[in-house]
């Protein structure tokens, strides 16, 4: 849709910005290589300056590497495109923040969220009067939803009320956590952080509201179907 398309513009830029930052490298080391030839002091600031732009070119290259393989493995994720999108920001000359590293940090949170998915949809729970009291309350609360728009929404609503441990109807962070455990899932702190900011796309509260949670359960940030496993399905479906 209009994001992948955003963002494929954005890898077009930054392929753009790696070729002007591979030009400016390989021109400073040339100069480099003069100043030093003569035994200049000028070859130091540009050696300083060669070294500059590798590291810049180094960490513009895994952003762009990055970027490509997030676009190919969740383009029909527009929640994790959008956060990938932000954690890598625009390209920039000299790229001195160390990015990568942090849009690493967001696929390893986005893959343990799909693994949270998973096991949430699997998840068996008890009859009780209780949760489903809860369950009750929480969809007449959000009584504008679709019924239609996510699978199972009593079960989800049941499973939100579990972990909404002070009944705020909202998750945080440390509900999220509980929730990750409790599936024998494990997160740093920051990267629990990191993974509300994803789920929480609607808003931006820092916390985790139903619809959020709904739209989380309805398995919207499913990565997009190979030809085998569309195959399969539709054999299944026949």
């Amino acid at each position: 849709g209009k994001l992948v398309g955003d963002t494929l513009r954005s890898l077009g830029i930054r392929a753009g910005w790696l070729a002007i930052n591979a030009y400016l490298t390989y021109q400073t080391y040339l100069i480099s290589q003069g100043y030093e030839q003569q035994q200049s002091w000028l070859q130091w600031p540009s050696k300083f300056f060669t070294i500059l732009n590798a590291y810049s070119f180094s960490q513009e290259l895994l952003l762009f590497g990055l970027m490509s393989y997030a676009v190919f493995e969740f383009s029909r994720n527009p929640v994790l495109l959008d956060a990938i999108q932000e954690i890598a920001g625009k390209a920039e000359l000299p790229a001195l923040e160390v990015k990568p590293m942090k849009v690493v940090d967001g696929l390893k949170v986005f893959n343990t969220l799909q693994e949270l998915n998973k096991k949430l949809q699997d998840m068996e729970l008890e009859p009780s009067p209780l949760d489903t009291l809860g369950s009750m309350l929480t969809l007449q609360r959000n009584s504008d939803l679709d019924a239609e728009s996510a699978p199972n929404l009593d079960t989800a609503a049941k499973i939100f009320n579990r972990y909404d441990v002070n009944n705020d109807q909202f998750l945080d962070s440390e509900e999220l956590n509980m929730m990750l455990r409790d599936s024998g899932l494990k997160l740093e702190d920051a990267e629990v952080e990191e993974a509300v900011k994803i789920l929480d796309a609607k808003n931006n509260d820092g916390r985790i509201d139903f619809k959020e949670f709904v739209a989380f359960w309805a398995n919207r940030l499913r990565r997009p179907e190979t030809k085998e496993t569309q195959q399969q399905r539709l054999q299944t479906n026949e």
